[in-house]
């Protein structure tokens, strides 16, 4: 439900990172035929001017092609920094990806698969997956950049402040009854059994989920708070949120809080995204780091140029 509001949100903007190297294939060049008397090939004209190949190509180097130069350098870097270490995990977590975003595309704006995949510049399911690969590849980088600054003090505070034991939940709510939502809620106070109470109350929407430390961030804050204090066979108040509305939450089941050695990794990864949310430096200060530990080098001054002031306004270097 996190995830469809979100899409629902964000139609425009939410595959901006995944697609972005998918659409290098799309630049394509004109054949280079017709010419000035100068020698300058001409890519096209109209009747007051003529534009050439030359005067095109610095064009896109200006505007575009700083961006598709570092998207291929990324990209080729990532894979030799991991070579096939993260295949298996990465290619899970992509396909899962694509299926939700094919998936929610054709429920909310009945586009079929292969519209959504032209749309977005891939010719194939294949490669966008390969795409959602390398941007977990990536986006596993920024995390070890971020985590290995992180403090033991730090990651000792996050397990006591946040960490619980896996929580099995039901999501009660609705965005226009907020009677029955609290009618339910006191009757499972009172000790009547989940299976009753949405048998009664078929009108209100029930989501069962399970809830880890590290996923709880997908939910308000609010929700979040609530979960990791509640014991199994409990039921909270009845809460406001924006996506659930009037919302009730009932814990069926709650294992203990596991030790700190066996989550630490995670700690890490969720402190990481969190900084990552607040301060989004963080992302291109990793990837001038991680450009620098595989020489990146220049050849052409223009983009020298453009790539020093592009790490001065995202990254302060």
């Amino acid at each position: 439900m996190v995830l469809v509001n979100w899409l629902k949100e964000n139609y425009k903007g939410i595959l901006v990172g995944a697609i972005a190297v998918g659409l290098i294939a799309g630049i394509a060049w004109p054949k280079r035929e017709a010419k000035l008397q100068d020698g300058q090939e001409v890519a096209a004209e109209t009747s007051v001017k003529k534009y050439t190949a030359e005067f095109l190509y610095e064009s896109l180097k200006e505007k575009n092609g700083l961006t598709v130069l570092l998207q291929n350098i990324d990209k080729d870097i990532i894979k030799e920094k991991y070579g096939s270490s993260l295949d298996a995990e990465a290619k899970e977590s992509a396909t899962t990806e694509a299926e939700n975003y094919i998936n929610q595309y054709k429920l909310y704006y009945q586009m079929d698969e292969e519209t959504f995949l032209a749309k977005n510049g891939f010719k194939t399911k294949d490669e966008f997956i390969e795409s959602l690969v390398v941007s977990y590849k990536l986006d596993y980088y920024v995390t070890e950049y971020i985590s290995k600054n992180l403090t033991d003090e730090e990651l000792k505070s996050y397990y006591d402040s946040n960490v619980f034991g896996d929580k099995k939940i039901t999501l009660i709510s609705s965005t226009t009854n907020e009677a029955d939502v609290k009618k339910a809620q006191k009757e499972l106070k009172s000790g009547t059994s989940l299976d009753k109470v949405k048998s009664k109350y078929k009108d209100l929407v029930y989501n069962d989920l399970l809830v880890t430390f590290d996923i709880s961030s997908s939910f308000a804050e609010v929700i979040t708070n609530t979960i990791k204090n509640m014991d199994s066979k409990t039921v909270s108040e009845v809460l406001k949120d924006d996506t659930y509305g009037n919302l009730a939450i009932y814990v069926s089941s709650s294992k203990d809080k596991p030790a700190y050695e066996s989550v630490v990794d995670s700690i890490k990864k969720s402190i990481a995204q969190t900084k990552q949310s607040e301060d989004d430096t963080l992302y291109y200060k990793a990837m001038i780091e991680l450009r620098n530990e595989y020489g990146i080098k220049f050849y052409d001054s223009k983009y020298e140029e453009y790539y020093k002031n592009f790490n001065k306004q995202y990254a302060g270097q």
